[in-house]
Order: C-alpha cells, then sequence, then structure tokens
C-alpha cells in the first residue's frame, strides 16, 4: 500500500533528487500491479468502519483504490471515480 511515508519518499525522491518515477518505482518496489494482501486488509477494514459511522456508499476518489477494493468487499454501493470517468469518456467517444 503506498502509505503516507512512501509518498513522502516519492515526492522526495522526484522533487529534491530529480529521479525519474520509473527510478523511485524500480528502488521502492512499487508496482502498478502489485496489490498485497496487507493494503486490501487495511482498506477493507477502513471501508467498514466508514459503513459502522453510517456511510451509505463508498467513493473511491483515488485511482489505486479501485485496486484495493470492488463492490463485492463491502455492503454499501461504491462508485470507483477511475470507472466513473471511464464510462463517461466512453460515452462521450461513442456520442461524437
Amino acid at each position: 500500500m503506498l502509505v503516507v511515508e512512501t509518498i513522502a519518499k516519492i515526492r522526495l525522491a522526484y522533487f529534491q533528487e530529480q529521479k525519474t518515477i520509473k527510478q523511485i518505482c524500480r528502488e521502492l518496489r512499487v508496482s502498478r500491479n502489485t496489490v498485497r494482501k496487507e493494503s486490501r486488509a487495511v482498506f477493507m477494514a477502513i471501508a467498514q468502519r466508514l459503513v459502522d459511522r453510517g456511510a451509505d456508499c463508498l467513493i473511491l476518489g483515488c485511482t489505486e483504490v479501485g485496486m484495493l477494493l470492488d463492490q463485492g468487499d463491502v455492503p454499501v454501493p461504491v462508485f470507483d471515480t477511475t470507472q466513473v470517468h471511464c464510462e463517461a469518456a466512453f460515452a462521450a467517444a461513442l456520442n461524437a
């Protein structure tokens, strides 16, 4: 999971050390196809806490979250903004 500490390392390497994103990802072993069980468990626990506090739906507002959670993981409707945007772009392209 890209936790705050990892994000801070990425920002530091990119802005201060002038490293490329590819270099940073290689050094930190970050891959877009990597979803760790621990990361998924953390996000599922967060989602459940939100539901327990009364959330009636969840908006997955960051592109990475859709790789960790989906509709089958929580008892409330889930809106993955990446999916919503892709569907809207596809519909717009068909109507153009």
